[in-house]
């Protein structure tokens, strides 16, 4: 949803998802092995995470620095600020400090079971509010401040609600990094490496059933999107395909729904690329 709101929305193709999802993970890890409720630990890193999103705008805006190369500068600070707060590369959590904790004992199915309807509730209620949000008036005047910055001053729209998506969309990506710690008991450095392509392949697949620039599509291309490129992701384990091969495998996805977007709209829409999305790059 981060990567939604970011590429999509506001039309801004931001690399910081990588760096701010490690930062969620890293984050909560560090506060909880203090003691420190996994409640509040994930509502940090979300913090921390709008920050950096915050962080790659204000380069964009104040300092003209390009979007993509903002997003990518921003990550690699991250990586630094990543290490401090973690202090070694790797760090285990107990099984007892996770969100995850709350749940009853169970074993095989029916603790996987558990955890769906845990975090497929809070996906429901992310969900619920971000289409409030994007149906509101904010919402739309924030679309139009980062699709089309000069349309917005014209109508009276300040620039600056660019940083809400931005700071908006990263701080739903360190979330993901939050819950992925709790849930693997463990943060890593490298954990966010790649994670944006996987993002982008999974929109991708999303809006080639969802076509419409509207917020219900939007939300329904990212979650559906996702649910799509994992099972996609399983049945490729299902064929003995290795785990390392899923950044190529997500790669040749973000290629192949480009050509499919472009080849729906005809020729002229081929030269665009991913412009065919809506996403100007």
């Amino acid at each position: 949803m981060g990567v939604a709101i970011a590429f999509r929305w506001i039309k801004f193709p931001d690399l910081t998802g990588d760096g701010s999802f490690t930062l969620g993970g890293v984050i909560t890890a560090r506060l909880v092995s203090l003691g420190t409720p996994p409640p509040i630990a994930i509502l940090v890193a979300l913090i921390a995470g709008t920050l950096a999103g915050l962080g790659t705008c204000a380069m964009h805006k104040y300092l003209r620095v390009p979007k993509i190369l903002a997003g990518i500068l921003m990550t690699m600070g991250l990586y630094t600020i990543n290490l401090r707060i973690l202090g070694v590369p790797n760090l285990g959590l107990p099984i007892s400090s996770s969100i995850f904790s709350v749940l009853p004992e169970g074993s095989g199915h029916t603790w996987a079971l558990y955890i769906l309807v845990l975090l497929g509730a809070l996906t429901l209620i992310i969900l619920f509010l971000l289409y409030i949000i994007l149906e509101s008036k904010t919402g739309l005047s924030i679309r139009i401040a980062g699709a089309n910055p000069k349309m917005a001053i014209a109508q009276g729209i300040s620039p600056n609600k660019l940083f809400w998506g931005l700071g908006a969309a990263n701080g739903l990506i360190a979330l993901s990094g939050s819950l992925v710690a709790q849930r693997s008991y463990n943060a890593d450095i490298h954990m966010g490496t790649g994670q944006v392509i996987v993002a982008v392949a999974a929109l991708f697949i999303g809006m080639i059933i969802f076509r419409k620039a509207t917020a219900r599509d939007l939300l329904a291309a990212g979650l559906f999107g996702s649910l799509i490129y994992m099972m996609l992701m399983q049945a490729a384990l299902e064929f003995g395909v290795q785990a390392q091969d899923f950044r190529l495998i997500s790669t040749v996805i973000v290629l192949v729904c480009i050509v499919i977007a472009a080849l729906r709209g005809g020729h002229k829409a081929l030269r665009k690329g991913a412009d065919a999305f809506g996403i100007d790059i």
